[in-house]
């Protein structure tokens, strides 16, 4: 969204224009580390998306959290896996912008996803 304020007769004082963007990491106050190669598709999700990363075939301790645009988690689960893709079920969310967050031991990760 956009916000600008135009000047009164001429007045300079009102020349200030503001951008909000909701999709950005700020708005869940998320830090991020890294996990290699991280992605998420299909990223316009109905049923389902598959979270894929690059894991070294041992067995991990993997969370996963899903929040709204208002920083609430609306999906949490915690996986011990050996596999670097899991299937997430989407069809339960109102269609909108979310963000997936990953965490394996001290990496974390977080992508935005889309579900329609």
């Amino acid at each position: 969204g956009y916000i600008g304020l135009g000047g009164n007769n001429g007045n300079p004082r009102y020349r200030d224009f503001y951008e909000y963007t909701p999709d950005s990491g700020c708005t869940t106050a998320i830090d991020e580390l890294s996990i290699s190669n991280f992605t998420i598709y299909p990223n316009l999700a109905k049923a389902f998306t598959v979270i894929s990363w690059d894991n070294r075939l041992e067995k991990k301790n993997v969370e996963i959290k899903v929040f709204d645009t208002n920083g609430k988690i609306v999906f949490i689960q915690q996986y011990q896996t050996t596999t670097s893709n899991i299937k997430l079920p989407v069809a339960n969310l109102p269609t909108g912008i979310y963000f997936v967050q990953v965490t394996e031991g001290e990496n974390k990760v977080v992508r935005k996803m889309v579900v329609e």
